[in-house]
């Protein structure tokens, strides 16, 4: 090849080499630009929520509870209160499943639960389940799928969640149970079982612990 070959391919080579780095730095410069345009893409979230309301779970059918006392706030303190919608003195070896829907306004951290049964109840009656799903159509009432679980302990006569994170939303908190061969010492309108919830709220003024009851059907 002649010195002009040479020269003509050099030139080639280094057109391409200068053309391939514009490009390079236009697309690099261009990133920059898309990810500079979109500032807090990931900030974070600010825990001043607070319970607004427990009822009956509104999409998600199955409840073994019936219409609840009136809810009510005092003291940056929430209480309600629910009944089974039968007697779970009837018969034993029943399975149920006291599901109530939790509204939360605002997000919450530090979310915890514990429940409890009433001391009549302690021998005859087991909690196998807690869980928590969103109260949405098409989600149903089982714990497979739940958007949390909680922990029971080895006695089966209490259970908790811990140290979670709720955003807002609506959501079902299910404590699943079921009676034991003898029961029999529950009597219409005893305790069933309490839940003691609390949680954090950089909200001085926002509700954000309480206690709900199921008591026995009367």
């Amino acid at each position: 090849m002649n010195k002009k070959g040479q020269i003509n391919t050099f030139g080639w080579i280094a057109i391409t080499v200068i053309g391939l780095l514009s490009i390079m730095a236009i697309l690099a410069s261009t990133n920059v630009i898309t990810l500079s345009a979109q500032p807090g893409i990931v900030s974070a979230l600010e825990y001043d929520g607070e319970f607004n309301d427990f009822t009956l779970p509104e999409e998600v059918a199955g409840t073994s509870l019936i219409a609840n006392t009136s809810y009510a706030e005092a003291s940056e303190a929430f209480t309600v209160a629910f009944e089974s919608f039968a007697n779970i003195n009837a018969t034993a070896g029943l399975t149920y499943q006291f599901a109530s829907r939790m509204e939360i306004d605002g997000d919450l951290e530090n979310f915890d639960v514990e429940v409890a049964l009433g001391d009549a109840l302690v021998t005859e009656f087991q909690i196998t389940k807690l869980y928590i799903l969103y109260d949405e159509e098409g989600v149903v009432l089982e714990s497979t799928n739940p958007l949390y679980t909680g922990e029971v302990n080895s006695d089966q006569d209490e259970a908790e969640f811990k140290d979670l994170n709720m955003l807002e939303g609506d959501y079902v908190i299910v404590v699943e149970g079921r009676t034991l061969p003898a029961v029999s010492a529950l009597l219409g309108g005893e305790s069933i079982l309490t839940m003691t919830f609390d949680a954090t709220s950089d909200d001085s003024d926002a509700v954000d612990e309480g206690v709900l009851t199921i008591y026995n059907y009367i």
